[in-house]
């Protein structure tokens, strides 16, 4: 019973809500949910057994059986500009994303288009909320990146590698497979498969820790010599 009463909670009927925007251009299985004051831009696909609750932008690819949670934005493009270009058009971008099936993206979290290629976020991967995927960027299959990481422009993260809260990587990095990064590291270089890293820049783990009590150890205080002695 309490398996029956999770999946109804979890998979609510297929259909269109009221409030929701769905472009005529797009692709909607009726077989996929759109939640209330959803936006589904033009030319994209949403595949059977999708719950969506996000802004889905043009050109944008939803696989099946896939969650995307209240708030989130998938397919926007954002070029920062020196001031004094401020005034000049952004560079058009022509990648789009790309979701594979089984993928959850938590609240707020936020997906840039690709430029050269499609921001691609493999099957089964589980983005947590406020997270920040870049332009170019692939995750592999069954990564999970908990809430409010960042990813710079083409990271590229392998199969099953776990990326902590708020962990943010350099541009271009690439996280191996079965890698993880703790809470709060600033990677800045490539991660090897398997690797354990922590800190600001990450280290292997094993070294951090050691260059952590070392550091303590030197900022003791030595011990006041007893009277007498």
């Amino acid at each position: 019973m309490v398996r029956a009463l999770w999946e109804r909670r979890a998979l609510p009927p297929a259909g269109v809500a009221a409030t929701a925007w769905v472009h005529p251009d797009a692709q909607v299985s009726a077989e996929a949910f759109v939640a209330e004051g959803c936006v589904v831009g033009d030319w994209a696909v949403i595949d059977p057994g999708t719950v969506l609750g996000a802004v889905v932008g043009a050109g944008a690819r939803i696989g099946a059986r896939c969650v995307v949670h209240s708030g989130a934005r998938l397919g926007f493009s954002c070029r920062p500009t020196a001031p004094a270009q401020s005034g000049w058009p952004k560079a058009a971008s022509f990648g789009g994303v790309v979701v594979g099936d089984g993928v959850e993206i938590g609240p707020n979290a936020v997906i840039e288009d690709g430029e050269t290629r499609p921001t691609t976020i493999a099957d089964g991967v589980r983005i947590g909320a406020l997270a920040m995927i870049g332009h170019d960027c692939s995750i592999g299959p069954g990564s999970e990146l908990v809430a409010m990481v960042g990813l710079a422009g083409g990271v590229q993260i392998g199969t099953g590698a776990l990326l902590m809260g708020q962990v943010g990587v350099s541009n271009r990095v690439r996280i191996g497979d079965r890698a993880m990064v703790f809470g709060k590291s600033g990677v800045l270089s490539h991660v090897p498969d398997n690797g354990r890293y922590m800190g600001y820049p990450a280290w292997p783990r094993d070294q951090w820790l050691r260059a952590q009590a070392m550091l303590r150890h030197s900022t003791r205080r030595p011990r006041a010599a007893r009277p007498g002695t």
